[in-house]
């Protein structure tokens, strides 16, 4: 085997069971530009979770290779049992939009009067022009409503819409949190139950058959967060790009999703072992690609409404009584109960 003065990795196919990132190979590497067998290079000093990738590693000062651990529960079938409980998470929304209908609340029913007026060729309007003056739809963005009227296009009525887009962005969200968690936690409990709690996890089910933007939301501030993870750790540039796409989409989404350009634009701008220039430029282009294409909304919000965002009334609730909620929300989690 081939040495190299530092770590190297060699992937391992077949029976020891290689946990890869499905994320990475899919969209940051071209298809077919790995195979089992290629070694990757890796920065010096870097730790090699051997237990938990199922890897072998070589010695930078030229010793033999420690075998490989066997994996009692290869990669393949991660990647089944996350699948499984995807499709569970799918049908439990799907069954409960059956049975009850969707769950509205004043932002579903925006969402959804908002939609019907787009598909009547009113634009993107609480209340229309042709019966009156005009409400433009501003205080949030655009995306959600765009989503419910593709669903509509294709076919669904808009209850029918709010159904399968939180369906189908709820078992997304479990399978890309199972194979995470398999790719990067040690412990086998962990990597059973972390996809588990988020299919079990009724809050989250719950915005999911509402007709709300959260769903969507969750979903590509994880895929954002995952990918620019990954460029931190091997640099390449594929890995940034998806990452400011998933983040425009989130910023799309919902206007809060402005947080994860500012906390990327830090991470990018004090990434260690790089340039400044080099740093810089990460940052400009990774702002440039999630931020602009939300500039014609926001100079569209300006031009109907005279604001940016709209106008929200402040909150009624003092710091102590929104971190006792979060607090309240965080243990509902735990005891997965709404």
């Amino acid at each position: 085997m081939p040495r190299n003065r530092g770590a190297t990795t060699v992937d391992r196919g077949g029976a020891a069971g290689v946990l890869e990132d499905p994320i990475r190979h899919s969209l940051c590497e071209p298809a077919g530009a790995r195979g089992p067998g290629t070694m990757v290079p890796m920065d010096r000093g870097r730790r090699v979770e051997d237990r938990a990738r199922g890897r072998r590693r070589v010695s930078p000062e030229g010793g033999g290779a420690s075998p490989p651990r066997r994996n009692r529960f290869p990669s393949g079938r991660y990647g089944v049992f996350a699948a499984a409980l995807a499709a569970l998470a799918f049908a439990l929304v799907l069954a409960r939009g059956a049975a009850y209908g969707p769950a509205l609340d004043i932002h579903s029913v925006n969402y959804l009067r908002v939609t019907d007026n787009l598909l009547d060729g009113e634009g993107l309007t609480h209340w229309p022009s042709s019966r009156g003056a005009p409400i433009y739809f501003v205080s949030w963005p655009p995306f959600y409503p765009l989503l419910l009227a593709a669903a509509r296009l294709l076919g669904l009525d808009l209850f029918s819409g709010v159904h399968w887009l939180g369906a189908v962005f709820f078992a997304l969200t479990v399978f890309v949190v199972g194979r995470y968690a398999a790719v990067h936690l040690r412990s086998m409990f962990l990597r059973l139950w972390t996809p588990v709690a988020a299919a079990l996890s009724l809050p989250f089910a719950e915005w999911a058959w509402h007709g709300v933007s959260e769903p969507p939301f969750v979903l590509f501030t994880l895929l954002a967060l995952i990918l620019l993870g990954r460029f931190l750790d091997e640099g390449k540039r594929a890995c940034l790009a998806w990452s400011a796409v998933f983040a425009g989409l989130a910023f799309s989404t919902r206007y809060l999703g402005a947080v994860l350009l500012v906390f990327a634009g830090a991470l990018l701008l004090t990434r260690r072992g790089a340039r400044g220039r080099e740093n810089f430029r990460n940052a400009a282009a990774y702002t440039a690609i999630a931020g602009l294409p939300m500039l014609p909304w926001f100079a569209r919000n300006y031009f109907v409404s005279g604001t940016w965002a709209g106008r929200l009334p402040p909150t009624e609730y003092d710091a102590a009584e929104i971190l006792s909620g979060i607090g309240s929300a965080v243990l509902s989690w735990a005891r997965f109960d709404g």
